[in-house]
């Protein structure tokens, strides 16, 4: 049955992965159902697999005729396509060998562009084996070369190919923080089919957090986008639709929902797109269920779970099932609704662990070192974007992290101290409050910080990070620090929300630059929440 519907997979794939595609033009079936969806992705299928081998058996001739030149860029670069190739029919371990072969070639003749694109090419092909845990840390070392080099489309890609992977450990909230700053990033370059492209995933983790308003504000952005380019692919425009819908149900707007989910639903038959199909009965399910009429839900969500099992790994089942199990709730049906939860909790383990290693794909130490890397990498882009931001930040009257770090350090300092202060829920305070109300948060406690080392040196980073440097003598006064900061947090907290501060501080080893301390001791404060 899975080797029968692989095209499946691969339909999805293509159309979720690259919203920039033309559209094709389809078939016109006389069946209605899910069916005609069924039957336009087998016939995409066959097009994209005779196309794909057609381009296979053209980067071969192309890796042979370098070989034999000794032109090794050229090599590397077919062994690319070649690995792409094998990827797009499903030949996964090849993709992965070839990948492989390409980043050796381009260890004795540096290509920043093309290492990163060798690394996200083993990261799709590892994510598609199930070794999610590998495929993250390539994504991480294609993010480390594409941010040192700023290729814009490679960090794209990245940041949203580590977001996707939080979204499977099902930590909405770092997936956000991913897609964010691949939208951010498009916006500020421009690229309309990134901004589609990034928007999209970004909206993802914001139905799934809730954070309506959010959405509202990201599907207003996109639509001008997607009206504009007809011919995109089918995909963008039914993810628009469904997120659009998943908006309208939180906000009661039933009649509105209806009609977007019907707009998904003639994309996703016309287009052959099996999970967005999915996804409409998903939503028509949640849809019955915030209209109180339960037993309408049961129907679209059998229907759902039917077609996902032809081509899911587990991710949309485990959403399908959840919503079966309320509904059977919602209808006093105990034993159906329990068996529904067994369900969710099986296509949840088939997702979280490895096919052959039988482990879970992020523990909480990796997933919190990872958050912080983004960050870095962010940092490191903003530092490269705005060289002239001015030296001062305004707020809490540190300085910004864009001055030189070394010449910032006291030169008297044998060896350097510092402590580092993270305010967790920076961002959930500004959003639950204001953006003035978390800046006044971090001028209290930069005033804090002032006052018990009057001689260190203050850094802001980002946006919830201070630093103090000092000299090796003041760690002495660090648990004093400590107390006052914590002091300050709780005279700021309410009921409604309290102050989450994580602290780490180090002393700098031997050898070790300023840079690399800073960085060493940001990450202690993962291992410190």
């Amino acid at each position: 049955m899975r080797s029968r519907f692989l095209f499946a997979l691969a339909a999805y794939r293509r159309y979720h992965e690259n919203p920039d595609q033309p559209a094709r033009k389809q078939k016109t079936y006389k069946v209605s159902t899910w069916e005609a969806a069924l039957l336009v992705a087998q016939a995409n299928d066959n097009a994209y697999r005779k196309n794909a081998r057609m381009a296979l058996a053209q980067a071969r001739r192309e890796r042979l005729a370098a070989q034999q030149s000794g032109d090794e860029a050229t090599e590397a670069k077919a062994l690319l396509d070649e690995a792409r190739s094998h990827w797009e029919i499903n030949q996964f371990e090849q993709s992965l060998r070839r990948s492989r072969s390409a980043l050796r070639l381009l260890a004795t003749r540096p290509d920043p562009a093309q290492t990163a694109r060798a690394w996200q090419q083993i990261a799709t092909a590892l994510l598609a084996q199930g070794k999610l845990t590998r495929a993250l840390q390539s994504w991480l070392s294609g993010l480390a070369i594409a941010s040192e080099h700023h290729i814009f489309p490679a960090i794209c890609e990245s940041y949203l190919g580590i977001g996707n992977l939080f979204l499977i450990e099902d930590a909405a909230n770092r997936a956000e923080l991913a897609f964010r700053y691949a939208y951010d990033l498009s916006e500020e370059t421009g690229d309309d089919g990134y901004i589609c492209k990034t928007g999209l995933y970004l909206l993802s983790a914001l139905t799934q957090l809730g954070w309506i308003d959010q959405a509202r504000r990201i599907l207003k952005r996109l639509w001008p986008l997607i009206a504009a380019h007809p011919n995109w692919s089918p995909s963008s425009r039914s993810d628009y639709y469904l997120y659009l819908a998943a908006c309208q149900i939180a906000d009661k707007q039933h009649a509105l929902a209806d009609d977007s989910l019907a707009q998904a639903a003639d994309i996703c038959r016309q287009g052959g797109l099996l999970w967005g199909h999915a996804r409409v009965g998903e939503l028509t399910a949640r849809l019955q269920l915030a209209r109180g009429q339960a037993q309408s839900a049961i129907t679209p969500l059998n229907e759902a779970i039917g077609l996902a099992a032809h081509f899911d790994n587990g991710y949309l089942l485990q959403r399908l099932y959840l919503v079966l199990c309320e509904a059977h709730e919602a209808l006093g049906d105990a034993p159906a609704a329990l068996a529904a939860h067994e369900l969710y909790h099986t296509a949840r383990m088939r997702l979280l662990r490895d096919s052959n290693e039988r482990m879970r794909i992020l523990d909480a130490n990796l997933a919190r070192r990872v958050d912080m890397e983004l960050r870095l990498h962010k940092l490191q882009h903003e530092r490269a974007r705005a060289p002239t931001r001015p030296g001062k930040d305004a707020c809490t009257g540190f300085d910004w992290l864009d001055i030189d770090l070394p010449a910032a350090l006291p030169q008297t300092a044998k060896h350097a101290a510092v402590l580092a202060v993270v305010v967790d829920n920076l961002r959930e305070i500004s959003l639950r409050r204001s953006v003035q109300a978390g800046n006044q948060l971090l001028a209290v406690l930069a005033d804090t910080l002032r006052t018990a080392c009057p001689q260190a040196h203050g850094l802001r980073i980002g946006g919830s990070v201070l630093v103090l440097l000092a000299d090796a003598a003041t760690t002495t006064l660090w648990p004093k620090v400590r107390l006052r900061l914590e002091q300050a947090a709780r005279r700021w907290s309410d009921e409604d929300i309290t102050v989450r501060l994580i602290m780490a501080d180090s002393l700098q080893l031997d050898g070790e630059t300023a840079t690399q301390q800073l960085r060493r001791t940001l990450l202690a404060t993962l291992e410190a929440a």
